[in-house]
């Protein structure tokens, strides 16, 4: 290999892989967030706020899978969320914001959210006293905790 990247250096070719594999480097990376609330929405974003570049690229979920979350008000609230994770994101990252109501399970929706979208962190957030299985199963579904179709981040959120 040192000998074809010096034969590329002889010909002038040498700046230019090094171009190439820094921009390979430093490429765009999609985030999924899954929020329900305002106050989840701030915390995913908080976490994110440091890790974001300028060509990232976030797409916020808020999933409707509950009857009781296709009441006006719950759809309100989860419309609420998305625009929290715009306002506050849409300076540091291109932003996408999705209203989805369910009709598959939550992780077949999210699994193949994930791989239509090649997204490379798929985030949640966890209420403290709900970090057993069952509760985080909950949140992504028990499918998808099990096997993740890219890296999953569980989110602390506050009391």
């Amino acid at each position: 290999m040192h000998d074809a990247l010096a034969g590329i250096a002889d010909h002038g070719g040498y700046a230019l892989w090094i171009y190439v594999r820094l921009a390979w480097c430093v490429c765009m990376r999609t985030f999924l967030l899954v929020t329900d609330t305002v106050h989840t929405s701030a915390t995913l974003c908080d976490y994110l706020d440091a890790r974001l570049a300028a060509d990232d690229h976030v797409v916020a979920l808020a999933l409707l899978d509950d009857p009781a979350d296709s009441t006006p008000e719950g759809r309100r609230d989860r419309q609420d969320a998305l625009n929290a994770v715009a306002v506050r994101l849409a300076a540091r990252a291109t932003v996408e914001t999705e209203l989805i109501e369910l009709d598959d399970d939550r992780a077949a929706t999210l699994r193949t959210d994930c791989v239509d979208r090649a997204v490379d962190e798929l985030v949640c957030g966890v209420s403290p006293p709900s970090r057993d299985d069952a509760s985080v199963s909950a949140v992504v579904g028990s499918d998808l905790l099990a096997d993740p179709p890219c890296p999953l981040v569980l989110v602390p959120l506050g009391e």
